[in-house]
């Protein structure tokens, strides 16, 4: 992400006064790339808190998605799976909706 731009991206929302607690500064690292900007914390701080808080993610995901979840359809990012998952969203629009 970094060497997509994603530094130059928080530079221009804070250049445009997004503040802080605005929606856009509110995902994992955006903070902790702005407070660098502002010269609080060290990129490479910056960038450890990003990586922790993501992790921390990580987990509070799988805890709350489990594998076993009969109304999840998981799919593995492998070759066909956009097809796969085109076949899965045409058969779900397809089906008649249940009467109540």
């Amino acid at each position: 992400m970094m060497e997509a731009g994603w530094l130059d991206e928080v530079e221009t929302l804070l250049s445009l006064n997004i503040p802080h607690g605005a929606p856009s500064m509110s995902a994992i690292g955006y903070a902790q790339l702005a407070e660098y900007l502002r010269g609080d914390v060290e990129l490479d701080e910056a960038l450890a808190e990003t990586r922790r808080l993501t992790r921390q993610f990580i987990r509070r995901q799988a805890n709350w998605f489990k594998p076993d979840d009969p109304s999840i359809l998981w799919f593995m990012n492998d070759v066909g799976v956009v097809e796969e998952i085109e076949r899965c969203i045409s058969t779900w629009v397809d089906k008649e909706p249940t009467e109540a």
